[in-house]
């Protein structure tokens, strides 16, 4: 019972974290390279750095300094969840900006002159042309971030208890009663389902890319 209650919180968790990783990481890298195809590289730089700290503050850090803050606080368990999946995304967005920003230059290098000369913008250009050609690497990203926050261990450290328990959290508990053989188990059952998760993720990138 406690693994699916496990199992089930890190895909909330890791699926949480991956969502807003991709949603702060794509305005952000889309601002900065369309920054930079004009020429204004300092600019740009302005929408990189946010992106470029998270690198020099790793997540256990940040974790730490959280736990520190609110322990002495009796709604420390209420805000762990909150910033167990925060905390996480931060930890993703260098890579998922990484990811989005190979597709985005060619995007902006072919798509941009187009759209612009024919008058498409907003939603409807996003809808009729970023997204389709954007797809694959949104799905990268999300798939990237969705995993190492589903493995992550650094953050719940700090704020897992009885009430948030993820699959590294209870291999971390089974660890520290000396039951090697329950953890190994478990360890195995995070490595099983991150491969089904990603030939998942996989599967409905062929699918989708079969009805297009």
């Amino acid at each position: 019972r406690i693994l699916w209650r496990a199992i089930a919180t890190s895909g909330g968790i890791a699926f949480t974290a991956a969502l807003i990783a991709v949603l702060i990481a794509y305005p952000l890298a889309l601002a900065a390279i369309r920054l930079e195809s004009k020429g204004a590289v300092k600019q740009a730089r302005i929408f990189e750095a946010p992106v470029e700290l998270t690198l020099l503050l790793p997540p256990v850090l940040l974790g730490a300094g959280w736990f520190l803050i609110l322990m002495p606080s009796a709604s420390s368990v209420g805000y762990a969840p909150v910033l167990i999946v925060l905390i996480n995304a931060i930890m993703a967005l260098p890579f998922v900006y990484r990811s989005l920003a190979v597709s985005l230059r060619r995007l902006v290098a072919h798509e941009d002159p187009l759209c612009e000369s024919l008058g498409i913008a907003g939603w409807s250009r996003f809808s009729l042309i970023d997204w389709p050609i954007l797809k694959p690497a949104f799905r990268a990203a999300f798939t990237f971030a969705f995993l190492l926050s589903f493995g992550d261990f650094g953050v719940i450290a700090f704020f897992g208890s009885d009430s948030i328990v993820t699959l590294p959290f209870l291999i971390y508990q089974r660890l520290g009663s000396y039951r090697t053989d329950d953890a190994a188990g478990i360890a195995l059952v995070l490595a099983v389902f991150s491969i089904l998760m990603t030939q998942a993720f996989s599967a409905f990138g062929r699918k989708e890319h079969a009805h297009d």
